[in-house]
């Protein structure tokens, strides 16, 4: 038996057993948390007690992974860039391919998905601007649907349509931009070509590139400084070259001004990056993130300036704590006190419309934060201390869909709206403001919407697409990514993995689970594991 153990890796087996733990646990965990008729203690002991056969069975899966990851020893020699005289050309046919992948969803949903926040933005391009939503992505919006479709073509859809076909066309590009790096580091052509086929085709990716939110290019955006950062780990002249540093700059820049969560990701990243790079003594990357940073600060304050836009009610950030207090306002509102019940009425005058999986019932009439934030504190302390399983509870059930690989909370979201295009995707076009969906592939539409639409979720009785379009999936893929570099002691995935599970940490913050929120983290996780096993 010595003999035999002798020829594992034994630390490959430990941490095969903490990865198969975790996702067990959470699974059976999140199963069992949705039975309401056993007890807080049964639960957990359920959820473990099912957890130790998948355990064992996801540490042999762990193993047999990362050592196939790993390759044979003799060809180990780590992660190499190779550079090609036609880099260019395979990154053109690259971004020509991603870019035809999208036209079927593209003209399924001609002139594009007007939904999501864009109602709201529109309004601002009249004038009056507010920093709510990006002013970047705002005044992207005006150029397309106000000035191009009103003023030149007298057509809105026409001006959206244009809008749709160059954000497609950034969007190809960035991946391209990803694939590129796939063949300079030597990933197998058999594995390239099914992660474009992937990308091309995966709805939640060609769904998202025809939506009009800013979700779409800030992952674009996101997902291109990853790759340069993973360059930078894997080739130290990578940056010598001053269109480099520019390009790394700009696009940084675009990631903070497409969404406001960008800054504060970028800006942690830079405060750990610093760290690294102190340690590394290398000071020049240091210096370049923090001239990004600086870039994309300076451009929005610029923005802000010249377009007199005004700061709203930043209670957005503070979507998890509202629906921790709803919880309890509702769940224990027969043991709670009458003072404490105006309190929470007074801080939150819709708590009473709670809902589990969403927090867009409540966040929008609650008072500021900044200004009771004493008063919020004071509540939170009290509640926390006397219902901790239920605040618990709150933040598991909001942020279900992220870390539940068999979720259905996601298609849940838009309670209430059981009408095609709404669901896993929101594809139902905002009402008002003369933009008309003129399907050019209708049985394609139909058939995405029957698939995703809200309740129904047939998308999961398709295995291979429901793994594909399950966002609890892809979390676990990058926790795979962290322990396998943990295991491997592998420091050129350190920064990689920092900044993007700072934008997880982001998305678990926000008021709900949502495609276009885990969009981001979702496409990232081919390089993370790709410099896991660097």
């Amino acid at each position: 038996m010595r003999n035999l153990l002798a020829k594992f890796n034994r630390r490959r087996i430990f941490f095969g057993l903490i990865f198969g733990f975790l996702c067990s646990f959470a699974t059976f965990g999140a199963y069992f948390l949705l039975r309401n008729n056993i007890s807080g203690g049964e639960k957990a002991g359920y959820a473990l007690a099912a957890s130790v056969i998948p355990t064992i069975l996801l540490a042999i899966v762990f193993y047999a992974l990362s050592t196939y990851m790993d390759g044979k020893k003799k060809e180990r020699k780590g992660i190499r860039v190779n550079y090609r005289d036609d880099d260019r050309k395979y990154f053109l046919i690259a971004a020509g391919l991603q870019f035809a992948g999208w036209i079927p969803m593209f003209l399924a949903y001609y002139p594009g998905i007007f939904a999501y926040d864009v109602a709201g933005q529109i309004p601002q391009t009249a004038g009056t601007y507010t920093t709510w939503h990006p002013l970047l992505h705002t005044l992207m919006l005006k150029l397309f649907y106000n000035i191009l479709g009103n003023s030149v073509f007298h057509n809105v859809n026409t001006g959206m349509a244009l809008c749709a076909v160059v954000q497609m066309a950034a969007m190809a590009m960035m991946f391209a931009y990803m694939h590129l790096f796939f063949r300079r580091v030597s990933l197998s052509k058999v594995t390239r070509i099914l992660l474009l086929i992937f990308c091309m085709f995966v709805p939640f990716v060609s769904v998202m590139a025809v939506s009009f939110t800013k979700d779409v290019l800030f992952s674009g955006f996101f997902l291109t400084v990853l790759v340069f950062l993973c360059y930078g780990e894997l080739d130290r002249s990578y940056f010598d070259q001053w269109n480099t540093r520019i390009a790394f700059v700009a696009c940084t820049a675009g990631m903070i001004l497409f969404r406001n969560t960008g800054v504060y990701v970028w800006a942690l990243f830079t405060l750990i990056a610093g760290v690294i790079m102190l340690i590394r003594k290398t000071w020049r990357m240091a210096l370049l993130f923090v001239m990004a940073l600086a870039a994309g600060l300076l451009m929005n304050a610029g923005l802000k300036v010249s377009l007199k836009a005004t700061d709203p009610q930043a209670n957005e950030a503070y979507s998890v704590p509202f629906q921790q207090i709803a919880r309890v306002y509702n769940v224990c509102g027969n043991q709670l006190g009458d003072d404490m019940k105006k309190e929470i009425e007074d801080l939150i005058p819709l708590a009473g419309n709670y809902y589990e999986y969403s927090a867009d019932n409540i966040k929008l009439e609650t008072k500021s934060v900044s200004q009771y934030k004493d008063r919020y504190l004071r509540v939170y302390k009290e509640l926390i201390k006397e219902y901790p399983g239920e605040m618990v509870k709150a933040v598991l059930f909001n942020t279900q869909g992220y870390w539940y690989i068999f979720d259905k909370s996601a298609c849940h979201v838009y309670n209430g709206h059981n009408e095609p295009g709404f669901g896993y995707f929101l594809t139902f076009t905002a009402d008002g403001f003369g933009v008309e969906t003129k399907s050019l592939l209708p049985g394609l539409r139909a058939l995405n919407e029957r698939l995703f639409e809200y309740d129904r979720y047939e998308y999961q009785n398709i295995i291979p697409l429901f793994l594909l379009c399950s966002m609890g999936l892809y979390f676990w893929l990058l926790v795979f990514g962290v322990l396998m570099a943990w295991c491997r002691k592998s420091r050129m995935a350190a920064l990689p993995l920092f900044y993007v599970f700072l934008l997880v940490l982001t998305v678990f913050c926000g008021p709900c689970v949502l495609i276009r929120y885990a969009f981001t983290y979702m496409i990232c996780v081919p390089l993370i594991l790709k410099m896991a096993s660097a």
